[in-house]
């Protein structure tokens, strides 16, 4: 271990920093409590992509949460739009583009 020395260490202190900096700008810019997940933000029309898919799940996988965002994002993918008998779906079947015949339109 002693020939690793402190540039690791260093960068090893310098890419947890720059984590807690990307869940802080993820946490204020994104989450919507509203929503009960975080939220896309179009960055050309300047306006929220409120679309319930699977991906609202990433935060939480990541580790990126507190406690009461993953209790938000947890309730929001067991709702009965996104928790069906086979598992989670990819988008919500409230979406109008959802189809069940496994296609989006």
């Amino acid at each position: 271990r002693e020939h690793w020395g402190g540039a690791h260490r260093t960068a090893a202190a310098a890419h947890r920093a720059a984590a807690a900096n990307l869940t802080a700008t993820l946490h204020a810019r994104l989450w919507r409590q509203d929503l009960g997940h975080h939220a896309a933000w179009n960055t050309s029309s300047r306006e929220w992509i409120e679309a319930r898919t699977y991906v609202m799940a990433l935060p939480l996988w990541a580790g990126a949460v507190n406690a009461s965002q993953a209790d938000a994002i947890a309730a929001s993918l067991a709702g009965p739009d996104m928790l069906s008998a086979v598992g989670l779906r990819s988008a919500s079947s409230s979406d109008p583009r959802y189809s069940n015949a496994d296609t989006i339109v």
